[in-house]
């Protein structure tokens, strides 16, 4: 590169770059395009959104969609997901599972862990219970976690709280 012109010894680092930024723009493009096909959102782990949802009476309240992974199963119906380098512990919403010494229980620990555990999930935030955790439907890809334990007999509409 020593005899060809200063303006090509410039110019040439300069479209490698380019072309690193393009190819980039390419392939997240064909990615999201196999997730709209597939039905998935790509969502950034650790991402909170906030939502706007409207009631029957036209009041607007604010709720969180966290995305993070999933990194530990407490129980049936708690899960820890990792969000911004924290552990948020969250108890699945409407929905009651056996606990741990019971029958079943370690039954459904293992269905919610093979669901979840490792895998990234998106918790729609519904407030918190009287521990401090947050309570929420877990959606796994486009399934919903607590829809599916109760379809798999491994868990109850809890209608005390619901």
């Amino acid at each position: 590169m020593q005899d060809c012109p200063k303006w090509l010894n410039f110019l040439i680092p300069v479209l490698l770059v380019a072309g690193v930024f393009v190819f980039r723009g390419v392939f997240i493009q064909l990615q999201e395009r196999a997730n709209e096909a597939s039905g998935e959102v790509a969502v950034p782990v650790g991402y909170q959104e906030h939502l706007a949802v409207t009631d029957d009476e036209g009041a607007i309240e604010t709720t969180r969609r966290l995305t993070g992974k999933c990194v530990s199963i407490t129980d049936g119906d708690t899960i820890k997901i990792l969000l911004d380098n924290q552990q948020i512990k969250v108890r699945l919403e409407g929905i009651d599972c056996p606990e741990r010494d019971q029958p079943f229980g370690q039954k459904a620990k293992a269905f919610i862990g093979e669901l979840c555990h490792g895998k990234v999930v998106t918790v729609t935030d519904m407030g918190e219970d009287r521990y401090g955790r947050t309570l929420g439907v877990v959606m796994v890809g486009n399934k919903n976690a607590n829809k599916e334990l109760i379809k798999a007999g491994l868990a109850w509409h809890f209608k005390r709280y619901n």
